[in-house]
Parts: structure tokens; sequence; C-alpha cells
């Protein structure tokens, strides 16, 4: 069995340098579709893919904008899935960092059709906080590359997520209880760190507004919103937006940084 990694991409020079280097050996493909990245994104895969790539295993498609956060969106999500070539795709956002590689290592046991992988989130731009409440602990992001897989849904709707149309049809329905599903989503024992909250203020603002304004959310509310969210202000206070509990990060940064981050900083001046 052989895995694609695969994202939809846009500024991610941040971290995708870091979460690419800790899947490199453990997948057989990558596979990034670039929203026209200014921020140096595409020199640093470029140098990755140079120095590090001696298997040819990353695919960049540039140009690959969407222009609306609804069926855009969907529509480029799918052409990115459409052009992985693997048996199973791997859906990682390009701020998450493979910290255990649990199945990847043992492939040829991969027979279910959907996984699941175990995530811890982090907050602060100095990436010092752990999110330990309000984010899940385990995400499905493995599926079988067959049975009219496809994305569905749009940015930050509730029903966004990978389904198979060859077992659901047109029912697109997200089960936070995984046993819900119609078919079995196995444990990979893949270990994740996603500093989903660590970018800058005004990114974690704008992402929460774009989420807010493409699911239908009054200006009002939006600007409500985005003076209280937690996720935004990195706060453990329950609110309307969320029950979120942000604690110090106790463990040290995942070993990719310590051995990259000289060499990427450098790379992106």
């Amino acid at each position: 069995m052989k895995v694609s990694a695969w994202s939809v991409i846009k500024n991610e020079a941040q971290f995708i340098g870091y979460g690419l280097m800790s899947i490199l050996d453990y997948v057989d493909e990558v596979v990034y579709f670039d929203g026209n990245s200014t921020d140096g994104t595409l020199k640093l895969l470029d140098y990755i893919k140079a120095k590090y790539d001696t298997n040819n295993k990353i695919r960049v498609f540039n140009n690959k904008d969407f222009s609306d956060f609804k069926s855009d969106y969907v529509l480029v999500f799918n052409e990115c899935m459409k052009a992985c070539t693997c048996d199973f795709l791997f859906y990682i956002h390009p701020d998450m960092i493979l910290t255990d590689p649990g199945i990847l290592t043992q492939k040829d046991k991969m027979k279910d059709l959907a996984y699941s992988v175990g995530m811890r989130s982090f907050g602060g731009e100095d990436l010092g906080l752990e999110i330990v409440k309000g984010r899940a602990d385990k995400w499905k992001l493995i599926m079988k590359n067959a049975m009219g897989l496809h994305y569905a849904g749009f940015y930050g709707a509730p029903e966004e997520d990978m389904y198979f149309s060859a077992i659901t049809g047109k029912e697109h329905t997200l089960h936070k209880d995984f046993r819900k599903y119609p078919y079995r989503v196995a444990d990979s024992g893949i270990k994740i760190s996603h500093f989903c909250e660590c970018k800058p203020k005004a990114r974690r603002e704008q992402k929460m507004e774009t989420v807010l304004v493409t699911n239908g959310v009054d200006p009002h509310t939006v600007k409500e919103a985005l003076a209280s969210h937690p996720r935004v202000h990195l706060g453990t206070e329950k609110n309307e937006w969320g029950d979120f509990k942000f604690e110090p990060r106790k463990d040290p940064l995942p070993d990719v940084f310590q051995k990259h981050r000289e060499e990427f900083e450098a790379v992106l001046r």
C-alpha cells in the first residue's frame, strides 16, 4: 500500500517546511495545490525538493487559488485529491507536524477504509500553549482512495470532510463519534502536533472572520466574535463561541524544529 499526503496551501512558510520534513520519509507522495503564495512558501518547497527529495515524492501545483470559500473551494480540494496517485490519501495541514508515524511504518497492514490520527493542538505566537479543551484529540484524516472518495462541505461548514459516495451517496454528515460512520475508522497509531493557533493574531482574526462570514453570520455578530473568540485571543474563558482551555506547553518542540530552524530561516531571508 502507498500513501499520498496532500493539502491545499497558501502562505504557509511559517510551518510547512517542518511539516513536510516530518512526513517525507513515511509517505510515497506529497501533493500541494498552492494558491499563489507570496511569503516564501514556494521558495522553501523548492529548496526542500532540491536538497531532500531524492525520490521525487513532492509535487507542487501552482496557481490553484480558489475564487470563493464555498463551491470553488470544494472544487479545488477535489482536484487536489484527484491529483494524488496512491492507495490512501492523508490530508495533513501544513501546520501539522508528524511526531509518531504509527501505521506508516507498516503500510502493508492498511486494510481499512479510513484511519484516525491522534492530535494535540497548540497556540501562541511563541508556540508556548497547548489547547487542552475545545479541540478533538482524534481526527479522521486518512481515507482509502476508492469508493468515490471526495471532499464535501465548504470552509468551516459543519459537514466539511471526506466522504465515500459509493457508501454514503449524497449524504454528507460529519460524525464526532467515529462509530457512527457506515464503515470502520481504525486507529492508525499516528500522532500529530497541530500548531493551529500559533500564527500571528491578525491571521487568526482573518481565519475566524472568513469562517463566520462564509457560514452566513451577520457582520455585527462577526465583529463581536472577533472581539471575544477564545481561538483569536487564546483565552480560557467559556463563552458563546466555545469552551476552550489553554495551558503552557510542557513538552519540548518536535525535533524537526531544532534540526531545521536555522536552515529554513536562512532560506526565507
